[in-house]
């Protein structure tokens, strides 16, 4: 373990526990494209760090032409566990199921940004689906349960070629479950015309109380647009975010 934390060039002080989960998918012969994992905790001075996902887990091709990451990290400080899936097309996607566990005794600030080098293309003008669930859920005997946004960054966002394409959850916004072992979930969806890059990335930026759980489902697809007739309806539907709420509190308010 302490070699590949070595080659991974993980701080050496960091008290990591990689963690491989057997993936239910046929395993490939080639060796796994490129997708890296950037994470910062704000209670553990030796992040950030940049890991790939196929050295830190599990990783299968799928028989679409597809593929798929597992694994978790441990640290006295958090825990965090990643499912991301990819597929090819016709219609592109960047799938991330995160979980995410503060440790500390305090709330404690996180980043997760998953970037992809697709080794198929994406169209040059295409219409970008994110979708994105929230779960908070209290661990505690007592009190509450709340993840929030951090400053005037989006609570969840998708990219291309580093440019901000998509963001749900915008600033100010919180989700809070009350009550012991209590969960809270908030869901939303946006659609925006964008053009094809050579970078996916998928970001998570927020604060999350102590001893408690988050877990975000982030899905982005690119899908390629239709004829000229089509264009008047998909720039209507475009930038229309949707929202749908259950648990105890989600607020939200403009700066």
């Amino acid at each position: 373990m302490t070699a590949m934390l070595q080659r991974l060039c993980l701080p050496p002080t960091a008290q990591w526990i990689a963690a491989s989960t057997t993936l239910l998918a046929t395993a490939a012969a080639a060796d796994p494209h490129s997708m890296t994992m950037s994470w910062t905790a704000s209670a553990d001075p030796s992040t950030p760090i940049t890991f790939d996902l196929a050295d830190v887990g599990s990783w299968a091709e799928l028989e679409d032409g597809g593929e798929i990451y597992t694994g978790s990290l441990f640290h006295p400080q958090w825990q965090i566990g990643w499912t991301a899936t990819v597929d090819p097309g016709p219609d592109s996607s960047l799938d991330l199921l995160l979980s995410v566990t503060n440790t500390s005794s305090g709330s404690q600030a996180f980043n997760s940004d998953i970037s992809l080098n697709p080794w198929f293309d994406l169209p040059d003008q295409s219409m970008l689906t994110a979708a994105a669930t929230l779960t908070v859920m209290n661990l505690q005997f007592t009190g509450s349960a709340s993840m929030e946004t951090i400053e005037d960054t989006p609570l969840v966002s998708v990219s291309l070629d580093g440019t901000e394409r998509a963001a749900l959850f915008a600033p100010i916004y919180g989700l809070t479950a009350f009550g012991p072992f209590s969960t809270a979930t908030d869901s939303a969806i946006t659609t925006v015309l964008t053009s094809g890059g050579s970078l996916w990335s998928a970001q998570a930026e927020f604060d999350l109380s102590a001893g408690d759980t988050a877990t975000i489902h982030l899905s982005s697809t690119l899908s390629a647009i239709p004829g000229p007739s089509a264009l008047p309806l998909l720039i209507t539907l475009a930038g229309l975010p949707r929202r749908r709420r259950s648990g105890a509190l989600a607020w939200s308010r403009s700066t």
